[in-house]
């Protein structure tokens, strides 16, 4: 988020209406308070690794994460044996998962159980497959899983989520002199936004329009903020030497009652990347797992994931919309700061959703808090492309 949508947050009061199903993850522990002992270290010993990684934010965002995937799957209950010694036995054949991870023992605890029992799982379901035409040989049918890794689906998308730096300067751009003091006072008086934005087509991103414009006072409707003269886009794929990483644009088209704009690359280049592929909001569904990426606080290609936890067309602060316009918004919880404005959300196999706008302010300063994010579904964007 930019500083300015932040403190304008605050200033309204943010109030935000839980959903049953969020209060229901907010207590995760309730469904894991009856798991063994075993499964509760793997869990702790689990998620202390991947936070110190960076895989989470915090060890609750993991514990509920690895608790769901366990739910998911059906958990190994070693006192089914209704046998001490045997279910003694069986924790010591698994101990061994425990440092490898929790799901892993829970498979092992499993398979010991079941086989005492006589109980045979049945196998899990393949994977949903898409069925294309076969590029080399369009005759031919070929199935490809459509469900991709993480890391395949950041590698793709920071090239098109670039870094965005706006201020206003209406003077002299030959001299540098003047153009740096008059940036250097820009940034002292917190007029220099920074966010995020998205290629959506070709020299063409979407963005937050508070992400580009000035307020000029506390409570300013956004429809009457300034749009910014400079507006600096820059490839956080390519090295901080590379003169090609910036790219100048302006504003092309949108709605700043809804916080949905458009801006355009000028520069002599083209944007050397293809547009992302898109995923209209009739086709999202409530749990869909999803991927936020952004620049918070400067931090470029941040990534991170989370689910689709509500579908609204507004919020309010004391009754007062945030946004001068509906529109159809989704809200999420994978977590962004100040910086994510303008960035994508995105879905399993890395497809435009959504454009990142608003957060909870409580959860940029405590992140054992499970958070509440606003995105703008990219329909709204498409409606004012050329």
């Amino acid at each position: 988020m930019t500083e300015k949508i932040f403190n304008f947050t605050k200033n309204v009061c943010y109030v935000l209406i839980v959903s049953l199903s969020v209060l229901s993850m907010i207590n995760h522990s309730a469904y894991a308070s009856n798991w063994s002992n075993n499964h509760k270290k793997a869990v702790k010993n689990e998620c202390k690794i991947a936070v110190k990684s960076g895989e989470y934010l915090t060890q609750k965002e993991c514990k509920f994460h690895k608790y769901s995937i366990i739910n998911s799957y059906g958990y190994a209950d070693p006192a089914r044996l209704q046998d001490p010694e045997l279910e003694r036995m069986v924790k010591l054949k698994c101990t061994i998962y425990m440092k490898k991870s929790a799901f892993e023992y829970n498979q092992c605890v499993e398979t010991y159980v079941n086989k005492q029992l006589g109980i045979e799982r049945p196998p899990d379901p393949e994977k949903p497959k898409e069925i294309i035409n076969d590029p080399e040989e369009p005759t031919q049918i070929v199935e490809i899983p459509t469900s991709k890794k993480a890391d395949e689906i950041y590698d793709e998308l920071k090239k098109v989520v670039v870094y965005v730096e706006s201020w206003s300067y209406e003077d002299d751009y030959d001299d540098y002199d003047k153009f740096y003091s008059a940036y250097k006072k820009a940034l002292d008086e917190n007029k220099v936004s920074s966010g995020s934005a998205v290629l959506v087509k070709e020299n063409i991103f979407a963005t937050n329009c508070h992400v580009i414009s000035t307020q000029e006072y506390d409570g300013q409707p956004m429809s009457e903020w300034t749009m910014n003269d400079i507006i600096d886009l820059i490839d956080v794929s390519k090295k901080s030497t590379d003169k090609e990483r910036l790219y100048f644009a302006s504003y092309l088209n949108g709605n700043l009652k809804k916080d949905v704009c458009l801006v355009k690359i000028y520069s002599e280049n083209d944007y050397d990347a293809e547009p992302v592929k898109i995923k209209k909001s009739n086709d999202v569904s409530i749990f869909d797992k999803v991927f936020a990426l952004g620049n918070p606080g400067g931090n470029v290609a941040t990534f991170s994931r989370g689910q689709i936890t509500g579908e609204t067309n507004n919020f309010l602060y004391f009754g007062q919309p945030l946004y001068e316009e509906d529109a159809t918004i989704f809200q999420h919880n994978a977590p962004i700061e100040k910086g994510n404005s303008g960035g994508g959300l995105f879905d399993k196999n890395g497809y435009l959703i959504a454009i990142n706008s608003a957060g909870d302010p409580d959860t940029f300063d405590n992140k054992d808090l499970i958070p509440h994010n606003y995105a703008i579904a990219i329909d709204e964007f498409l409606k004012f492309l050329p």
